[in-house]
């Protein structure tokens, strides 16, 4: 007789092909938990029009999306179809306001599981308001997933939920990052083009808190090339800061392929953040995939958690100009350096940031709770 499957409904804001962090976390596990769970997604579209489809064989609802309210998408369906969908365990991608105070409404049946992927930041005035129905929600809630234990520690919130979160790291498929003939091909034409000066490289949206304005101002006159990937609304401020610099160079989007060329032809890469929005700083375990030391900021934030200083890579004060720029000089004229801390970062997230592994404890999760 087959065993019935796990039912779980994903209740995230949005999902692939729409590209952020939680969207590609949510993507990454639901592409890879084990055969006897079946997932649903709930999530916001887009536009105001409801749409069902499937994504590599997942149904996923996207609701219409009537506004958005302090970065909340307002879809006034959310609680009809949290009622109207049964299942055995309903996972919810926070922060999402909505998908919260729909369940504290509808109280629909299942265990209730929460990734908390960050506290608010933003939208101060908005969460004085939010904060009793969050806490009153995770009081209600059976399991809270953190990806680092600095999610705990350093939370208004989650302290007091301490017994009830489980450290389950994010996870990448750091295969995708080796390299092939095509990407050693591209990653010698760019060392061609840049070098033979060493390659300081940043990957990420170009917005307020990844800190870029303080990596520019930190390779100001440093003998390296600073190469910087993706696009945002600073990429225009970005490039007038950086007109007469002849060691910087703004290369907006790229393929995935590129950038793996990109993270294989340099010689370290740096995450700069200056705000706790840089709740964990994925890109880090990309750069770890290619071999890469890292540099990175002291947030309180998962983002020192993944980079241990003085084995992957080095970890300097937030928005430290001077400290950013003495750390790059460290590395940029200590090959060995750079080696051995290369080596130790790619050991770390096959150990320890694995995706398969992330699904699976996801998984084991769900089951002991339903075992219960």
């Amino acid at each position: 007789m087959t065993e019935r499957r796990i039912s779980v409904l994903q209740l995230g804001k949005y999902y692939s092909p729409v590209k952020g962090g939680i969207e590609t976390y949510l993507y990454n596990l639901c592409t890879n938990l084990d055969e006897d769970i079946e997932s649903r997604i709930l999530v916001s579209n887009l536009s105001m029009k409801t749409e069902i489809d499937r994504v590599e064989g997942t149904e996923v609802i996207r609701m219409a999306k009537l506004d958005q309210l302090f970065s909340t998408s307002l879809n006034p369906s959310l609680p009809l179809w949290m009622r109207r969908e049964k299942a055995d365990i309903l996972h919810f991608h926070l922060p999402n306001p909505m998908a919260v105070m729909s369940y504290l409404l509808t109280r629909p049946p299942g265990k209730v599981v929460v990734s908390y992927h960050s506290d608010i930041l933003k939208q101060k005035f908005a969460f004085t308001f939010y904060r009793k129905f969050l806490v009153k929600f995770l009081s209600l809630a059976d399991a809270i997933i953190v990806a680092t234990p600095r999610h705990i520690d350093h939370s208004p919130i989650l302290p007091a939920f301490r017994d009830k979160c489980h450290v389950i790291h994010y996870g990448i498929d750091h295969r995708l990052f080796d390299t092939n003939e095509l990407v050693a091909a591209r990653a010698s034409e760019i060392r061609a083009k840049y070098g033979p000066r060493p390659l300081v490289l940043f990957v990420g949206r170009l917005v307020y808190y990844k800190g870029i304005q303080h990596l520019l101002k930190a390779v100001k006159g440093l003998d390296v090339n600073l190469l910087i990937v993706g696009n945002g609304p600073y990429y225009s401020t970005l490039k007038m800061q950086s007109m007469d610099e002849p060691n910087i160079h703004l290369l907006g989007e790229v393929s995935e392929t590129m950038i793996t060329a990109y993270y294989h032809a340099s010689d370290m890469f740096v995450l700069p953040s200056v705000s706790r929005a840089e709740a964990f700083g994925l890109v880090q375990l990309e750069a770890f995939s290619a071999g890469l030391p890292v540099i990175c900021t002291d947030l309180t934030t998962g983002v020192p958690y993944v980079n241990v200083h003085g084995k992957t890579g080095l970890i300097v004060p937030v928005g430290d100009e001077t400290a950013l720029a003495s750390a790059i000089e460290t590395l940029a004229a200590d090959p060995e350096m750079r080696k051995a801390m290369g080596r130790e970062a790619l050991n770390r997230v096959r150990q320890e940031f694995d995706l398969k592994s992330m699904a699976s404890k996801t998984c084991a999760l769900y089951r002991k709770l339903l075992e219960n």
